[in-house]
C-alpha cells in the first residue's frame, strides 16, 4: 500500500472523498511495535470496507510502523522530537513539547478529509487529540493504561467524543470521574484462528538454544518497562530453578523501551548468575508461536490494564502464572490462570511446580482458558463492537 507524505495528500484526498465509506484516522507515534499496534491490526483487519476506511498516519522515519501497516493506506504526518516511551508520565514540558505541529497535523486531517479520529495509545491521545478536536472530528480515545493516567483523567474528559477502554480495571474506580458518561468496555481483538504447532516450537527453541530437551521453558513477552517487571522475571526463574527437579531457563521476548532497564535486567543476571538461563531474545512475530514454544508464561507485570500475552497464552495452550495485579486478574477471570502476589519470585515458582505436580489439573484449567479466550476476545465481534460506536458518533455529527 502506497504511503503519502503531506505534501502529496491533496490528491489522495480526493480519491478519498470519493469513496463511500467513512474514512476513520489512525495516527501512530514513534517507531516502537507494542501491544497496541497488535491491536488496532486486528481491528483494522476486520472492518467492514464498505462502512469504514482506515488509514495510517505516522510519523517521517517511522520504518517499522509503516512496514507493519503496509497493507493500509498510509500517510506521513509531522514528527514529534521528543516521543513520549510507552508508559511515561506526561510532564508538563513534555506535554507542551506534543502540541508542536499541532496546525500541521490539523491541516493534515483537513487534507484527507478525515470522518473519526481513533487514537490508541498515551502518546498518539497527548500528539493527535488536540489536533481532532480542533479539525471538528470525533475523537475515539482507546485507554490501554492504567486507571489513574492523567491523560484519562483531565484531558480524555475535555476532548474525547468517546472512551474505549481495554478492561474495567483501567477505567477509574471513582463513580464521579468525568471520563465515566464517555466510557464503554471493549476488549481487544485476538485472532482465535491461531493454532500454533507446540511440539514444533519447543523443538525449535530446544535447537536455537541447546537445551536439553526437558528442561523446563518459562516466558516474559512484552516490553521492557517498568510496570511490566522484567526484573522480577528474572528473579522467579532464578528461584524456580533452585526449588525445580528439571533444569530450567527464562526466554525474555521483548525490547527496551526505558532507559536503563536493559541495564538493570543484565544487572540482575549477574547478581543471581543467572547468565546461562536466562535468554534474551529480542522481538519477534507472530508472539503467539513463541508463546507456543514456552512451558509456562510468566506475567510479573503490575496494574496492567489488560495483557495481550494472557490471552494468547489461553489461545495457545500454555499455562499462566500471573501477578494479582491489574487486569490479569479480569483476563483470568474463572480460574483459568494461576495468581500470585506481586514482586513474590517464590510464590510464582511455587505456582509453578504446582502446576507440574497436577498434570491433571494443568490440562483441564489450559482447555477452559481456551473455550474462556475464544468466546470472550474474538476479532468479529470487537470489530462489530467498534463499528457500532463509529455510526453511533457519526451518526451524531451534522450533515
Amino acid at each position: 500500500m502506497a504511503t503519502h507524505a503531506l505534501d502529496t495528500g491533496t490528491m489522495a484526498a480526493e480519491d478519498l472523498a470519493r469513496s463511500q465509506p467513512r474514512l476513520i484516522a489512525f495516527p501512530m507515534v514513534g517507531n516502537t511495535l507494542g501491544g497496541s499496534h497488535e491491536s488496532t491490526i486486528g481491528l483494522l483487519r476486520n472492518l467492514d470496507p464498505g462502512r469504514f476506511l482506515p488509514v495510517i498516519i505516522h510519523e517521517p522515519g517511522a520504518d517499522r510502523i509503516a512496514d507493519f501497516f503496509r497493507e493500509f493506506r498510509t500517510f506521513v504526518g509531522p514528527g514529534f522530537e521528543a516521543v513520549e516511551r510507552p508508559g511515561q508520565k506526561m510532564s508538563v514540558v513534555r506535554a507542551l513539547n506534543a502540541l508542536r505541529h499541532t496546525k500541521a497535523r490539523r491541516a493534515l486531517l483537513a487534507q484527507i478529509k478525515a470522518d473519526l479520529v481513533h487514537t490508541n495509545d498515551g502518546r498518539s491521545h497527548a500528539v493527535w487529540g488536540l489536533a481532532a478536536r480542533l479539525a471538528g472530528l470525533p475523537l475515539v480515545w482507546h485507554h490501554r493504561a492504567d486507571p489513574a493516567a492523567r491523560g484519562l483523567n483531565y484531558v480524555a474528559p475535555l476532548l474525547a467524543t468517546r472512551v474505549l477502554s481495554v478492561s474495567r480495571f483501567a477505567l477509574p474506580a471513582d463513580p464521579d470521574s468525568r471520563v465515566l458518561p464517555k466510557a464503554q468496555v471493549i476488549h481487544s481483538p485476538f485472532d482465535t484462528a491461531i493454532e500454533p504447532d507446540r511440539a514444533a516450537m519447543r523443538e525449535r527453541i530446544v535447537a536455537e538454544l541447546d537445551l536439553q530437551p526437558d528442561t523446563l521453558v518459562c516466558g516474559y513477552f512484552g516490553l521492557l518497562i517498568e510496570r511490566k517487571r522484567p526484573v522480577a522475571f528474572v528473579e522467579a526463574v532464578a528461584r524456580l530453578s533452585e526449588i525445580s527437579d528439571r533444569p530450567v531457563v527464562g526466554l525474555v521476548f521483548g525490547e527496551p523501551a526505558e532507559p536503563g532497564i536493559a541495564e538493570q535486567v543484565e544487572r540482575k543476571i549477574d547478581e543471581l548468575g543467572m547468565q546461562s538461563a536466562i535468554h534474551v531474545m529480542g522481538f519477534r512475530r507472530p508472539g503467539h508461536d513463541w508463546i507456543a514454544a514456552c512451558d509456562y508464561l510468566l506475567v510479573t507485570a503490575v496494574r496492567e490494564p489488560l495483557g495481550r500475552t494472557l490471552v494468547e497464552a489461553n489461545l495457545v495452550g500454555t499455562p499462566v502464572v500471573a501477578t494479582r495485579s491489574g487486569g490479569n486478574v479480569e483476563a483470568l477471570d474463572g480460574g483459568i490462570g494461576n495468581l500470585v502476589e506481586p514482586d513474590d519470585a517464590q510464590a510464582m515458582a511455587a505456582a509453578v511446580i504446582a502446576a507440574e505436580l497436577d498434570e491433571a489439573k494443568r490440562l483441564a484449567m489450559t482447555r477452559s482458558a481456551r473455550q474462556a479466550a475464544l468466546e470472550r476476545f474474538g476479532m468479529d465481534s470487537h470489530a462489530r463492537s467498534v463499528m457500532t460506536v463509529y455510526e453511533s458518533i457519526l451518526g451524531e455529527q451534522p450533515g
